[in-house]
């Protein structure tokens, strides 16, 4: 009897699995691309920093096929990846790889400190098909300095936002 339970109590488990897999499809999927960075914030969750470039990092077709293979278990078109670092500008095939991801379907965005963002960066993103952005500003000057430990972030980060929101080709 004591074995009979066990299995109704398995059976249920896995009926409860696959019902969430199908009330709880894929929707995002964050890409950390990199612990690359030029800050080195007191916050940072990732152990980020300049010259912390992973040796484990997925290359861009290692990338590319992981893409390619969700593409086909999963409806792309339904799916938003997140690109994520350290800092995502810093790789150097991130628009490669993002252009390769939307031909696919995906659409995609990035968290950016912004401190990159150039009108050379801003074209590469439309070209890439970026449909939104967020750029971390963490309060007023001074504590947006002391918490991303760089005297000029805050000018930065701001210059970088404000060159999006003159695009007017992203969500922010």
């Amino acid at each position: 009897m004591k074995g009979v339970f066990k299995i109704g109590k398995l059976k249920l488990w896995q009926r409860h699995c696959e019902n969430q897999q199908i009330k709880h499809p894929l929707v995002y999927l964050f890409w950390e691309c990199t612990l690359e960075c030029n800050l080195g914030c007191q916050h940072c969750g990732s152990s980020c920093g300049s010259g912390k470039i992973n040796k484990d990092e997925l290359t861009t077709d290692e990338i590319k096929e992981a893409f390619n293979t969700i593409a086909k278990d999963f409806n792309p078109k339904q799916i938003t990846i997140a690109v994520t670092g350290g800092e995502p500008l810093l790789r150097k095939d991130i628009f490669e790889v993002m252009e390769y991801a939307n031909e696919l379907r995906f659409s995609w965005g990035m968290v950016t400190n912004g401190t990159l963002i150039t009108p050379e960066i801003i074209n590469r993103m439309k070209k890439a098909k970026m449909s939104t952005i967020s750029v971390s500003l963490d309060g007023l000057e001074k504590n947006h300095n002391w918490l991303r430990c760089n005297k000029d972030g805050f000018r930065k980060t701001a210059d970088g936002i404000k060159l999006l929101v003159a695009s007017k080709s992203l969500t922010l």
